[in-house]
């Protein structure tokens, strides 16, 4: 898996996942993106993994939404976009229960909608 920043506007940055899926370069890539939310002083982010090929099993989506809830914990509101028919929100409710602001759309435009309340 590859990740590319593709905006970073005053308020957010936005990031799009491609390639096929893997846990070990998902956890990378979640700390190297928190990474960029520090230094930058980012405090929102858009996270589309739309391009990226293969499901994720249940087992990694409670890895990365514990992680997920580890780095980013209340500093950091995370918007997910993904593909409709992959969603299942179990790295949301893992994220939500550890205290984190992780929620997962289908849509761009609902997901940016949420991120900027």
């Amino acid at each position: 898996m590859k990740y590319s920043l593709k905006e970073t506007k005053e308020d957010y940055s936005y990031f799009e996942i491609t390639g096929i899926y893997s846990l070990d370069e998902g956890k990378k890539m979640i700390e190297e993106i928190y990474n960029h939310c520090m230094e930058n002083k980012i405090h929102k982010l858009l996270v589309d993994i739309t391009k990226k090929d293969g499901i994720i099993p249940n087992f990694d989506r409670f890895v990365l939404g514990e992680l997920i809830a580890k780095l980013f914990s209340f500093r950091i509101k995370l918007a997910v976009i993904g593909k409709k028919d992959q969603i299942n929100k179990f790295s949301e409710t893992v994220a939500h229960n550890r205290g984190s602001q992780l929620f997962i759309f289908s849509d761009k435009t609902e997901a940016l909608e949420w991120l900027m309340k």
